[in-house]
């Protein structure tokens, strides 16, 4: 495996520069498209890449079980909160009972991602107005998905949250199978470092060829100060061109679209 810094690199993601209006929904299967100097790939590509990584994340001996993880960056537009609902959704598509928990009250958005209400959620909790019950929304098209957004308020409650959401983790422990935050950047803000010693791992999303090496060695050396258990660390935002997947993705794409085209009687007999 490939390290930075001694921490193992899990996988790493394609470069997608727009994301469908809803998150989860698949997309028109389409080719590629270029922008300027760098080629982006289909959503289904990048499900593919988290579906991948939540299999080496979640069953690796060397993590033990994790049912609990916190995702998070070493700084700001690196990519974790898109990765955040992808994982969430691609565990929950297993048919196992997923929590996803919008941590990052600086900067909501997975009632964005989600096409969930931006009411209520974490905020409400931490200022008593909510209980959990209330506070969690069913995620829609999502059979075993749950989400408590960040909720909105003029004076985010941030002295609070790192306690709400250990809480929130105990209380529902052996209700769910995996519990994913999404928190803030680690460097300069308190939350993540009060959350990852409660959580089973830590997973951190680094953009590949703008994370710089010192901002990954503070935000470990912080992680290991408080005991957490840092499972590695994923590359966002590779350029096709470097993305040692992406030819066989296309090539076995191609193949399977032409086999369900020009089969339809075979499939309706199937069906």
């Amino acid at each position: 495996a490939a390290y930075i810094a001694g921490l193992p690199i899990l996988g790493s993601l394609p470069d997608v520069r727009r994301f469908p209006t809803r998150l989860l929904m698949p997309e028109y299967p389409g080719e590629t498209s270029r922008g300027k100097n760098v080629q982006t790939v289909p959503h289904d590509f990048y499900r593919e890449c988290v579906a991948s990584s939540l299999c080496t994340v979640l069953n690796s001996r060397r993590n033990g079980r994790v049912r609990s993880i916190l995702i998070t960056s070493p700084g700001p537009a690196e990519g974790k909160s898109s990765f955040a609902a992808h994982f969430a959704a691609a565990y929950a598509a297993q048919g196992m009972k997923t929590l996803l928990v919008d941590a990052d009250l600086r900067n909501p958005s997975q009632h964005k991602y989600l096409s969930v209400s931006k009411d209520g959620g974490l905020t409400g909790m931490i200022e008593g107005k909510l209980r959990l019950n209330e506070a969690r929304q069913h995620v829609p098209g999502q059979d075993h998905l749950d989400v408590v957004v960040a909720g909105e308020t003029a004076r985010p409650p941030l002295t609070g949250v790192g306690r709400q959401v250990l809480q929130l983790i105990e209380e529902t422990g052996e209700e769910y199978s995996l519990i994913v935050i999404d928190s803030p950047p680690m460097l300069s803000f308190a939350e993540p470092i009060q959350i990852a010693s409660g959580t089973d791992g830590v997973l951190l999303i680094g953009r590949a060829g703008q994370t710089s090496r010192e901002s990954l060695l503070r935000s470990l050396a912080t992680l290991h100060s408080v005991g957490a258990n840092v499972v590695g660390m994923l590359l966002n935002r590779v350029q096709l061109n470097v993305h040692d997947d992406y030819l066989r993705y296309r090539a076995y794409n191609r193949y399977s679209h032409r086999r369900i085209t020009s089969t339809p009687r075979e499939i309706d007999a199937q069906a």
